[in-house]
């Protein structure tokens, strides 16, 4: 489970890095493109957009696979990474 939480974690944050990057007020319902105001190191400004958005992908299947000891009783963690990693504006 530690490996779950850790991997589920840093998914958000790169989730919410983007979300920060490509997002307007409008859709996030709050100020954005501020840690680039900030001149803060985010994913997408060390890796870039792309790389980003393969990360949050690697991080959904770190997190998928710390789960399978626990089969199907896991389901709703699964459940809970993938909707974490798809999260959209």
């Amino acid at each position: 489970l530690d490996a779950y939480a850790r991997a589920l974690g840093l998914a958000f944050q790169v989730v919410d890095d983007l979300l920060d990057v490509q997002g307007t007020p409008e859709q996030m319902g709050k100020r954005t493109q501020k840690d680039g105001e900030r001149g803060k190191a985010t994913y997408p400004a060390i890796l870039g957009i792309e790389r980003s958005m393969d990360l949050t992908r690697e991080l959904e299947t770190r997190a998928h696979r710390a789960l399978q000891g626990f089969g199907d009783r896991a389901d709703a963690l699964r459940h809970i990474a993938t909707f974490v990693v798809e999260r959209k504006l």
